[in-house]
């Protein structure tokens, strides 16, 4: 890997759990001290540790702090301005009047947080201008409908990007995606003989095409299997990136037992990666009693637990805390006491039996299934 890194070409390292990325990083980077790296972290803390690490000859940062230097100081009195409510938003935005899609009408205060959430998509991706992907779906709304609301919202999304947002005496809210996307746009050029990408499987469009066009060796580290910012916009850029592949397979933080169940579910994720376990690390698998820790895939799955271990006299913790699940849970018992609600994913339903309908019977409402238990 040193060797094929020697030469200049682009690399994509698949690096399974605990198999020593880093220090493969740090390998590459001392072995090539006499030329300039720049490594993009995910995030702040990763990039603080990393700088302690590296060879002096390699920049660590996030591209947040990158973007931030160049551009971004320049919007700081905005970044640390006043909230602004989602009906003063709407009156920034020109939104005077309630607008009736289909059999669902959506209040100004409603569509301006629908015309903040494209822009947020929109700064996520590698686009140059405002599209109708990046227009979220309403739950509630059939398809005709998304399709109106999307030729409705376009424009109003791309006048708040161009008029407001980009400009330093702008009123809407102004978040640090924003200055990213907007050093993105310029066609910055990181100064750097080569790029690092650390944690590749996470990175949104709007990152991953950046570093793709760098003029530099470009050399991206991840682990496909463990992408979890999807909801964030993030993409595999590992998956489409042309560079020559390597892998990481040897795990130096768990034994073989841990390794061959790891290998049973990297084998339905349908990846090449195939774990091997250190064997002087003793593991086993197998049921537990009185687990510590416990992961759930939905927001109803987790508070069963919680509600579970609360009835057998137990303390838990939640991670993350609960404030988004009381919020759904709020806005379900408004619905069901047939009152409307401001909540974004629920607030263009008019009740709580028309939330059933639709997750009974509309595949889009899958994850809204999970949300609600």
């Amino acid at each position: 890997m040193i060797e094929a890194a020697r030469t200049g070409d682009d690399l994509t390292i698949e690096a399974g759990a605990g198999t020593g990325k880093t220090s493969t990083l740090k390998m590459l980077a001392r072995d090539r001290a006499n030329r300039r790296g720049a490594y993009l972290a995910y995030n702040k803390s990763i990039a603080t540790d990393a700088a302690k690490e590296f060879p002096s000859s390699v920049t660590c940062k996030t591209a947040h702090s990158f973007a931030y230097g160049a551009v971004g100081r320049q919007y700081a009195h905005r970044l640390n301005g006043p909230r602004i409510p989602a009906r003063q938003a709407a009156i920034i935005l020109g939104l005077n009047e309630p607008v009736k899609l289909g059999e669902t009408m959506l209040a100004p205060q409603q569509l301006a947080r629908l015309v903040g959430e494209t822009v947020q998509r929109f700064c996520y991706s590698d686009d140059r201008e405002v599209q109708r992907m990046h227009v979220p779906l309403v739950n509630g709304l059939d398809r005709p409908g998304q399709a109106e609301l999307a030729k409705y919202l376009i424009p109003i999304a791309q006048k708040a990007w161009d008029t407001d947002l980009t400009q330093l005496d702008g009123r809407l809210r102004f978040t640090h995606d924003m200055y990213l996307k907007m050093w993105i746009l310029a066609d910055p050029v990181i100064h750097a003989d080569y790029v690092l990408l650390d944690e590749a499987q996470d990175s949104n469009p709007a990152v991953a095409g950046l570093v793709s066009r760098q003029p530099a060796q470009r050399i991206l580290v991840g682990d496909r299997a463990q992408a979890i910012y999807g909801w964030r916009g993030a993409t595999d850029a590992m998956a489409s990136f042309d560079g020559r592949r390597f892998q990481l397979s040897q795990s130096f933080r768990f034994g073989p037992a841990v390794a061959a169940e790891a290998n049973k579910w990297l084998s339905l994720l349908e990846t090449p990666l195939r774990l091997t376990g250190y064997d002087r690390i003793p593991s086993r698998v197998g049921p537990v009693d009185e687990p510590d820790a416990i992961l759930c895939r939905s927001n109803g799955g987790a508070v069963l637990r919680v509600m579970d271990a609360i009835d057998q006299g137990r303390r838990v913790a939640l991670v993350g805390g609960g404030t988004d699940i009381r919020r759904m849970a709020e806005a379900a018992q408004r619905l069901q006491a047939k009152l409307p609600t401001d909540h974004p994913e629920l607030f263009a339903f008019q009740s709580w039996a028309e939330v059933q309908e639709y997750v009974e019977h509309d595949a889009s409402g899958s994850d809204l299934r999970c949300s609600c238990g």
